[in-house]
């Protein structure tokens, strides 16, 4: 026996509430057009019925009239045959030309039903009868006699054709629908589970994907096509953090492995030490770890660097400060750095602190490649671009794209590193919506350029 539980958020207790909702709400439409349709066959019925009415009582006055050759004649009048479901409670009442009234039913002396102006158009129209107070339904009919223009109003209650009961009973035809709501309700909660249950099943496979198993995937089979838009989602979502997942665990085992030589030569330093002439050996060593950290640092705040649509930044200003940090570096390598190109602040959408960092990076490499003696070259290009040239060994062709990734030394180089340097640029500058990318002959040195957004 299928289990119904209530819960506020639970999607078949949903589904279930608003399709009854919806089967109550069109019933009562229904009830509610039909008690209109009623009400206006009723209203078109007495219309009928009253111009019928009126019709054979202005034939009767007439004749009456016309036939008589002594004075006026008494006016009696004759129940039509044709009326008789209208009872005893019409009344009309004739007005002459003049608009006084001439005859009235009942015996009763009315001056109108309604105050109408004497026309030749049919009118209908309602009013409040004097005696009964009630709400009824009237017919202004003209008709001629001996050439002039007379009036018959004639009115009858609302139920005096078609009686409350009458239309209750109508009306409860269309509500043996609501007795079948008690039994279609576990067809319906059955039918939404069943419909659910593709869901439950997606449910079932996402609870078994985790870091073990990050190459499973949601299966796309046998999924409603509302529900397959969100499925392939979730999968795209899962490919994303499978490759993240992927960088960050290359990224710590290469983190490790490139701290473990150093630290392991540091530590045998420390156990052979046997007096202050290996101090600055310790230095060096504690150095080049110190080197590593700080770069496994800024690559850490470049993979999380955000830059919002408001943030501007001058390349110029960024350049300088980078020169102006690692000039004593230069000097006492026996280096210079210059600055060259476009003048200008070269303003573009990004974040200057972080700019600084990735040409302070690639600076540093320069130096690291150049010969005691050479010039790095700064040079800004208009509109938003910036390279650094080098005097190096320059990269191999098949090199190019490779050492922009994390944990990658050149081939040609001799000088030991993390190889973050690079890869740090390459974040930055991707972050700031813009690329990097390196031209090199191979023993001529290398111009790695910055291309950015200008604002």
């Amino acid at each position: 026996m299928t289990k119904f539980v209530l819960s506020t958020r639970s999607l078949s207790q949903l589904l279930v509430g608003r399709v009854l909702a919806l089967s109550i709400a069109n019933f009562l439409i229904i009830f509610g057009a039909a008690y209109v349709h009623f009400g206006t066959e009723e209203n078109d019925d007495r219309y009928l019925a009253l111009n019928s009415f009126a019709m054979h009582v202005s034939m009767q006055y007439v004749a009456t009239h016309t036939s008589s050759s002594e004075g006026t004649p008494l006016f009696v009048f004759e129940k039509p045959a044709s009326v008789e479901d209208i009872e005893e409670a019409v009344e009309f009442v004739i007005l002459d030309p003049l608009g006084q009234a001439v005859a009235s039913s009942h015996g009763r002396k009315m001056a109108f039903l309604a105050r109408l102006a004497q026309s030749s158009e049919l009118a209908y129209f309602d009013y409040e009868d004097p005696v009964s107070s009630e709400h009824s339904n009237g017919i202004s009919f003209p008709f001629i006699l001996a050439g002039q223009l007379y009036v018959l109003q004639a009115g009858m209650e609302h139920s005096d054709l078609v009686s409350e009961e009458t239309l209750a009973e109508e009306l409860l035809e269309f509500s043996w629908g609501l007795l079948f709501l008690p039994l279609l309700l576990p067809l319906l909660v059955w039918t939404v589970r069943r419909s659910l249950a593709p869901l439950t099943e997606i449910s079932a496979e996402a609870a078994t994907i985790g870091p073990s198993t990050m190459n499973r995937r949601l299966s796309e089979g046998n999924v409603p096509d509302e529900v397959l838009p969100l499925v392939r989602a979730v999968n795209i979502a899962l490919d994303q953090i499978e490759e993240g997942y992927g960088r960050e665990r290359e990224f710590a085992a290469n983190a490790a492995h490139e701290l473990r030589t150093p630290l392991a030569v540091l530590h045998s330093r420390a156990e052979t030490l046997t007096s202050l002439d290996g101090v600055p050996d310790l230095l060096r060593d504690l150095g080049k770890i110190e080197r590593i950290v700080a770069q496994l640092l800024r690559l850490a705040q470049a993979d999380n660097l955000v830059i919002e649509h408001t943030q501007q930044a001058s390349l110029r200003q960024a350049a300088t400060t980078a020169i102006s940090l690692m000039a004593p570096t230069a000097f006492k390598q026996g280096k210079e750095i210059e600055l060259q190109g476009a003048e200008g602040p070269l303003t573009v959408k990004g974040d200057e602190e972080y700019l600084c960092m990735a040409i302070r990076n690639l600076l540093e490499n320069a130096l690291t490649v150049s010969p005691v003696g050479s010039t790095v070259l700064v040079v800004l290009h208009d509109p938003a671009s910036l390279s650094v040239l080098d005097d190096g060994p320059g990269v191999p062709p098949d090199q190019t794209k490779r050492i922009f990734s994390r944990f990658v030394r050149g081939e040609t180089t001799k000088f030991s590193g993390a190889g973050l340097g690079l890869s740090i640029v390459e974040r930055i500058v991707a972050a700031h919506g813009g690329s990097v990318h390196v031209d090199s002959e191979e023993g001529h040195g290398a111009a790695f350029t910055i291309t950015l957004n200008a604002e």
